[in-house]
């Protein structure tokens, strides 16, 4: 796993102890990542933004954004609308936004986050659900979330 964490010391409120945190998995040859809350945090979900460059393999992908339990039962997921061919670079932005998902024809998808407060050992799972080039396409995920100590 190619997880990092990076503090940013940017805490929410005085009264609500919580750090902005950045959460990374830049791992390249990869199209399916998880990113774990810590044991004894939990996670309130600001944004998730995941850029995706595809081989020449053929084939359409599907981007999903899953929250997993515990357990790793999926508890929610967000399809992005527009699938996305090979040979190219996409963005993907799963958000605090209202109603439906929004695409561009600029290759940027906007899409709503299903579930924005993760508690310990929840994890947020962003994949190609065809898995067209699960070894061969390079995706790069970027969160940002404030973690807040459990109890906190």
């Amino acid at each position: 796993m190619a997880q990092t964490n990076t503090r940013t010391n940017t805490y929410k409120k005085p009264d609500q102890p919580g750090e902005l945190l950045l959460v990374q998995d830049l791992a390249a040859n990869d199209s399916d990542k998880t990113l774990t809350v810590p044991a004894g945090k939990v996670w309130e979900l600001e944004s998730v933004y995941v850029e995706l460059t595809t081989s020449a393999d053929a084939g359409n992908r599907q981007m999903v954004l899953q929250v997993l339990d515990g357990t790793a039962d999926v508890v929610a997921q967000a399809n992005a609308v527009a699938v996305q061919t090979a040979s190219g670079t996409e963005y993907y932005h799963w958000g605090a936004y209202w109603g439906t998902a929004t695409e561009t024809p600029a290759t940027f998808h906007y899409i709503p986050l299903p579930i924005r407060v993760l508690p310990p050992g929840w994890a947020v799972k962003v994949l190609d659900s065809a898995a067209v080039a699960a070894t061969a396409d390079d995706m790069l995920v970027h969160m940002v979330v404030y973690e807040h100590v459990v109890g906190g």
